[in-house]
């Protein structure tokens, strides 16, 4: 995070000695690919302890255990975004168990790993964050996208494109794009986004010694829910410019910077950044 408690070196200590943090997407709990019945099933049994105890259940929730897997407490996120606020509520917990200090269990990793991909594949990297004093929470989010060879050619164009050409990008493909465009929520599923608008247009700047110049730009209008199947999401609208660089006939992928001009949630603001990395194989 930008800001807030796990940016503050007495709590990213006092996790690290004595706690096991652990980070779950609720997302994979509804994927029966993903996680087995009896994983799903201690993930509900989180839930029917917390509201057996009267304590706050829910998506958006810290919650703490005894070192036997017993419930011990739980709170929004709300209230333990302020710094002081998770430390109480830390200390609080050492202090009931008496827990001592200790090595690491795990060390600590990325929570954003690079997918493995096709040599061919081009590998997008979003990153997105809210500007100060505006909309949900303070952050960044980061993701990666694949567009396959038959997607990314179609950002570069014909070969025989020259400067000057121009061509409007399928609606599928712009959207595979827009529809990772949006500040730090709790909602990222790509299907239960509704567009209004999405248009992405590419234009040849230049060609010189068999390397191509495209730019490119669009705008987009979205519904997008500040958590998983919001029944009153709020609207994304944002313009995006950029460019890809491409060498014609070469091996290589091209290279893309993209970046959102004026983009708002809502009442709130927000910045977004694409650009290409190399994959990292199969």
């Amino acid at each position: 995070m930008r800001a807030g408690p796990l940016s503050d070196p007495r709590i990213t200590k006092m996790l690290n000695e004595y706690f096991v943090p652990i980070y779950v997407s609720n997302t994979d709990y509804t994927d029966e690919e993903i996680t087995s019945a009896e994983e799903r099933a201690l993930y509900d049994q989180i839930f029917a302890s917390a509201r057996k105890m009267n304590k706050p259940a829910g998506l958006v929730q810290v919650y703490i255990f005894d070192s036997k897997g017993n419930l011990s407490t739980s709170k929004h996120v709300k209230d333990v975004l302020e710094v002081e606020n998770l430390l109480s509520l830390l200390r609080e917990q050492i202090r009931q168990y008496g827990v001592q200090p200790g090595k690491m269990l795990e060390a600590p990793k990325p929570q954003l790993v690079r997918p493995l991909s096709e040599t061919s594949d081009l590998l997008l990297h979003f990153a997105t964050r809210v500007e100060p004093g505006n909309g949900t929470w303070p952050g960044i989010a980061e993701e990666f996208v694949r567009l396959n060879r038959q997607d990314w050619q179609q950002l570069v164009g014909p070969p025989d494109a020259e400067p000057g050409n121009e061509w409007e990008l399928p609606k599928e493909l712009a959207e595979s794009i827009f529809t990772r465009i949006y500040p730090p929520t709790g909602a990222y599923d790509p299907d239960e986004h509704v567009f209004h608008k999405s248009s992405l247009t590419a234009r040849v700047i230049s060609v010189e010694d068999g390397t191509r110049i495209v730019a490119l730009g669009g705008e987009m209008s979205m519904d997008h829910g500040i958590r998983p199947r919001d029944t009153s999401p709020s609207r994304v609208n944002a313009v995006v410019t950029g460019y890809l660089r491409y060498k014609n006939g070469a091996s290589s992928l091209p290279q893309i910077r993209l970046s959102t001009f004026s983009a708002t949630y809502g009442d709130g603001r927000f910045d977004n950044v694409i650009y290409s990395e190399d994959v990292t194989t199969r």
